[in-house]
């Protein structure tokens, strides 16, 4: 009898380990697919929020006018483009500090960006425009004092380029090139044959730290006025662009963060054709040949726009607005037969 109970009692303490195992498997798995679960729950709610946020999210093209500056009636090139853009409806806050301007001719296609409050190197610029190699990139000044331009074109080879300093302020000097700066009428040093003739670029260091953004506010007279709109002078590159906030209650359109939500409407300044001019504002670069004299002061630089003159008449134009997130705006234009105005509206 004995030996029964101690053998039925051996199955019952058996029988309970394995209980005891299956309960403990069971809460391992339970806490695996709560564990799991939760995760799956939080992951399909932030993926949610973010689809959301990507579909209601993005950018309007609203208009889209361009500026050809030859005189009326009209019969050059557009140069200068204004798109006109808000946010679509229930969109949330777009950083157009981190929005692309995407472009093309069916020939080119080139991306632009703001031009925020970042310090420049306008002596690399310089230089690497004139060491390009190709007649077709130049860099043009604007002479103050005679009202004219001085172009110089970059077929210089690297050895023809040499760059020192004075302090702060760096000499860039050019062989081979023109040593003759004219007292009146455009000029355009080129390459010679005599090694001894050179061209100097004196730039103050003043200018390594320039840090204008390209931004304005408010209602203007005319978008395209380049001599005192900001978002024109301050553009120090042919692929950035400039912001004029026209309508922003809420000022978050700002300079060095400017966020576009609802409300807004701003036009995005975007150079395309000719020659985007840099104005350094109150400081000056000096042009001089190797003797000294004449020496010009100049106030503007310029550099060749990515579309070469511009855009022509029947010209098909393709582009897209793209924010960091959210849908892109579309600019889908094409330009008409003939330019009649200044001011011709595309799109």
């Amino acid at each position: 009898m004995f030996r029964r109970l101690k053998k039925r009692g051996a199955v019952g303490i058996g029988t309970l380990i394995v209980f005891i195992a299956m309960v403990l498997v069971a809460a391992v798995a339970a806490a695996v697919l709560i564990n799991t679960s939760g995760y799956l729950q939080q992951k399909a709610s932030s993926t949610g929020r973010e689809t959301t946020q990507e579909v209601a999210s993005g950018i309007q093209v609203v208009k889209v006018v361009g500026y050809d500056p030859a005189s009326q009636p009209a019969s050059g090139k557009i140069t200068k483009l204004g798109i006109y853009v808000s946010p679509n409806a229930g969109s949330a806050g777009i950083d157009l500090r981190s929005t692309k301007i995407i472009m093309s001719d069916g020939d080119s296609q080139a991306i632009f960006q703001y031009r925020a409050t970042n310090s420049i190197n306008v002596t690399t610029l310089i230089n690497k425009t004139l060491t390009s190699g190709s007649s077709s990139n130049y860099i043009v000044f604007y002479d103050t004092t005679n009202n004219r331009w001085v172009k110089i074109i970059g077929n210089f080879s690297a050895t023809d380029i040499s760059l020192s300093y004075s302090g702060t302020t760096a000499n860039l000097t050019i062989s081979n090139a023109n040593d003759t700066i004219p007292a009146s009428g455009n000029v355009t040093i080129s390459a010679v044959a005599s090694s001894t003739n050179k061209v100097t670029i004196i730039i103050p260091g003043a200018l390594e730290t320039f840090s204008s953004a390209a931004h304005d506010s408010g209602v203007v007279n005319n978008i395209f006025d380049s001599t005192n709109l900001d978002a024109w002078k301050y553009i120090v590159a042919p692929t950035e662009y400039g912001i004029i906030a026209l309508q922003d209650a809420d000022n978050s359109v700002q300079e060095a963060y400017p966020t576009l939500n609802a409300g807004d409407l701003v036009v995005l300044t975007v150079p395309v054709g000719g020659t985007t001019d840099f104005d350094v504002s109150a400081n000056t670069i000096t042009v001089q040949d190797v003797s000294g004299t004449p020496a010009i002061t100049i106030q503007k630089v310029g550099f060749s726009a990515v579309f070469g003159d511009g855009f022509q008449p029947r010209q098909k134009i393709t582009g897209k607005v793209v924010p960091e997130f959210g849908a892109p705006g579309v600019i889908e234009f094409t330009t008409p037969t003939s330019f009649t105005t200044n001011i011709i509206t595309l799109q």
